[in-house]
Order: structure tokens, then C-alpha cells, then sequence
């Protein structure tokens, strides 16, 4: 005896996740780079304040994580105030202008 319907049309689509309403405010970024240890003003040291800066720059910049890795100081335009990526999740190249409070360490 074989199908008498199609099984597949009792399968429903996932509903669109809801988008995201919660922001990290100034104060508690303050007091999460300050738990890992970084003051913001030097050059970061352990591990911790790595992460502490590239938080920083995630919240600043709203780049991704594997843009914020893939960066070199070398990709950095401090003068012209943008991050060069070559490429970004949809394949192509961007410039990230610097953010709008600047971080008062910006590397040697």
C-alpha cells in the first residue's frame, strides 16, 4: 500500500527569529572592559584586554568577528579614519569608518 498524500506538506517553514532589541550600553561596555582589565588608554596586554578591544571595536564599528580578526595594523588608516577589509561576508572589499568616539589608544 503506498502514500495516499504527501507527508511533506504537514511540514511548516521556522518562523523568522525576532530581531534583536537589546543594545549594550555605554555603561555596561565600561564596565566590561574594565572587568577584563584594560583602561582603554593603553596598548592591551593579555589576552583579556584583546578581547576587551575587539568589543570595543565590535560595538563601535558593528563589524563582525571574523572582519575584526582578520584585521592588521597594517589595514588601519588612522589619518583617514577607516579599517580596510578585503573582503566581508558577501565577498567584496569595505572601508569601516573609524568610530564615532574615538578609542583613546589606536596602536603603534
Amino acid at each position: 500500500m503506498g502514500l495516499t498524500f504527501n507527508p511533506c506538506a504537514l511540514v511548516t517553514k521556522p518562523r523568522k527569529p525576532h530581531h534583536r532589541t537589546q543594545r549594550v550600553s555605554l555603561e555596561e561596555r565600561k564596565r566590561i572592559v574594565a572587568h577584563q582589565g584594560w583602561d582603554e588608554k593603553s596598548e592591551p596586554q593579555t589576552s583579556s584586554q584583546w578581547v576587551a578591544f575587539a568589543l570595543y571595536i565590535a560595538l563601535e564599528t558593528a563589524m563582525r568577528k571574523g572582519e575584526i580578526l582578520s584585521l592588521r595594523w597594517s589595514n588601519i588608516d588612522f589619518e583617514a579614519r577607516h579599517a580596510y577589509l578585503a573582503t566581508t561576508k558577501n565577498g567584496e572589499e569595505h572601508y569601516v569608518p573609524s568610530p564615532r568616539q574615538r578609542c583613546r589608544y589606536s596602536g603603534s
